[in-house]
């Protein structure tokens, strides 16, 4: 399957060269795959997206909030209000996800790992903002999303770490 990353550079790229993962790697590790009905993924990437179209929009807001109350002169303040009000227009382009391997069974709860790219006019701000999603199946074995934890720099290897942080949180406590 073909990622359409809006990208010319990714445009050749297939999910499996962002997102594969060995089977026996993570079975080894103690995280073991699971498959999902049709229903449920479309459930998890419904909720994935409208994180992407919300939670990034406020975290660049809240930085651009705080470099105004810095600014030193009005115009620097000027070019911030004028970010944030391009945030209302940033394009987000839709996350990618790699299916099955994504979703890992870790005791009740479905970790997938995504990513969207964000760029925002009027700003040089732009890239891969990949996060790792947590869900847990309810009573009606609709999935619903408990725990987001960002996965910054190295991705790729940082994947497996933001699972162990989360499966040692599952030891301390219920998410609820």
């Amino acid at each position: 399957m073909k990622i359409n990353t809006g990208l010319v550079r990714n445009q050749n790229k297939t999910d499996q060269d962002y997102f594969y993962r060995n089977t026996k790697e993570l079975a080894e590790k103690g995280i073991s795959t699971i498959n999902l009905n049709e229903d449920q993924k479309e459930e998890i990437h419904e909720a994935i997206r409208s994180f992407y179209g919300t939670a990034y929009r406020d975290k660049r807001k809240e930085f651009y909030e705080n470099q105004i109350a810095k600014a030193e002169s009005q115009e620097e303040k000027d070019e911030y209000l004028k970010k944030v009000e391009a945030l209302q227009n940033a394009l987000i382009s839709p996350p990618r996800f790699s299916e099955p391997l994504a979703y890992k069974d870790l005791d009740g709860y479905i970790g997938i790992l995504a990513v969207s790219n964000v760029y925002i006019k009027g700003d040089k701000i732009g890239g891969e903002e990949p996060y790792i999603f947590f869900f847990q199946l309810s009573e009606n074995q609709d999935p619903v999303l408990k725990k987001v934890i960002s996965v910054t720099e190295s991705w790729r290897s940082q994947e497996m770490d933001a699972v162990q942080e989360f499966r040692e949180e599952l030891n301390k406590k219920p998410l609820e």
